[in-house]
């Protein structure tokens, strides 16, 4: 077979499209290696099913009542936590989750049903319940009224206004993470 200059030209360019479809098929391959995969997550890394520096729900039981939990562990979420919402079921909350035991302040600014909220210290037991927390009230910024607990602690967990008392809990009641999360809340 005798080849003719067009036939040849197009040898060569039939070459360079391969040529760069391989390495056009490298680049996709090598790309897609470096993105992250949810099934890569060490065991280590898991709480819960997600990873324990992104956790953003868990389940709580205290003395038997469970509770489904969001996690306001970064200063914007504490700031925002529950306001805005217009309801919320009585077997969920908000925990608050702080660095240092310390008098943490809350308000009612933006809530729209009434709350609990358990003062939680360091060992995981419930230190102080205030109950029924009106949303009422606090419907302007000035004169908003503050509410603190009375010693240090590291927790806040906000429930539905009434539902500490309807599920029974008090005073010394151990809050227990279920999960494999007692070691990234210290409990």
């Amino acid at each position: 077979m005798e080849w003719t200059i067009s036939d040849r030209n197009l040898l060569r360019v039939n070459v360079q499209v391969q040529k760069y479809f391989f390495y056009a098929v490298a680049a996709i391959v090598v790309l897609a290696c470096n993105f992250p995969n949810d099934s890569d997550n060490s065991a280590s890394d898991q709480v819960v099913g997600r990873s324990v520096d992104n956790v953003d729900q868990v389940l709580i039981d205290i003395s038997g009542a469970l509770f489904e939990v969001e996690i306001a562990q970064s200063p914007q979420s504490r700031d925002i936590g529950l306001s805005g919402r217009p309801y919320m079921s009585d077997r969920n909350g908000m925990l608050f989750v702080f660095d240092n035991p310390g008098i943490h302040h809350f308000w009612m600014k933006g809530m729209e049903f009434p709350l609990d909220f358990l003062w939680i210290d360091s060992n995981c037991l419930v230190a102080e319940i205030t109950e029924n927390v009106s949303h009422i009230e606090n419907s302007g910024t000035e004169d908003m009224r503050i509410y603190s607990p009375s010693s240090p602690i590291k927790y806040v967990l906000e429930i539905n206004g009434g539902v500490s008392q309807t599920t029974d809990i008090q005073i010394g009641q151990r809050i227990r993470f279920l999960g494999n999360i007692d070691a990234t809340f210290e409990c």
